[in-house]
């Protein structure tokens, strides 16, 4: 049988089609694969955004939530920046709140918005210290002006016609705005 070339093409886009069956599958197998990527905000963000991306192409009757919440907690395990809530986590009675797949997903977006907070922080430091290093460059200048202001008036002396009247040798007249 010989096959023209839109047969060819057909045969090629159908055979690269999953059922809904096996890319049920191949979710479920990418959802136990995804590892820990690290405690850096970014690598953070992004297992987040990973995991609620697989887990929301996920069919409902692939994983209970207590399978979702022991591969989250298998995961989160790892993390240094969360072992304070993966303890809480792990001693908490079954039927607790903090033993739970939401517990986890809060976790680990209260960690994410800490670091958040912590980057702003930084910056606005940062920027304060860029100011008051600006200020303070502004005060060595204007105490070298108020140096020069205060020899230049020590060049002031009085003169001989009058008692009460001055001579200046040497004026500056400095504007402070």
């Amino acid at each position: 049988i010989l096959l023209n070339g839109p047969q060819v093409l057909w045969l090629i886009i159908d055979s690269t089609q999953f059922d809904d069956n096996l890319s049920g599958a191949r979710t479920a197998k990418d959802l136990l694969s995804l590892k820990w990527m690290g405690d850096e905000p970014m690598q953070k963000q992004l297992f987040l955004k990973t995991w609620l991306n697989i887990v929301s192409r996920l069919k409902d009757s692939y994983f209970s939530p207590e399978g979702l919440r022991d591969i989250l907690a298998g995961c989160l395990k790892e993390s240094k920046d969360l072992q304070h809530e993966y303890k809480n986590y792990e001693i908490a009675p079954v039927h607790d709140p903090k033993h739970s797949y939401e517990y986890l997903l809060d976790a680990l977006d209260r960690s994410i918005s800490r670091d958040d907070m912590d980057i702003v922080k930084r910056d606005k430091q940062k920027e304060m210290d860029r100011v008051i290093a600006g200020n303070a460059e502004a005060n060595i200048k204007l105490a070298s002006e108020l140096k020069a202001d205060k020899a230049a008036s020590r060049n002031v002396t009085p003169t001989t016609s009058s008692p009460n009247s001055l001579e200046v040798r040497s004026s500056s007249c400095l504007l402070y705005t």
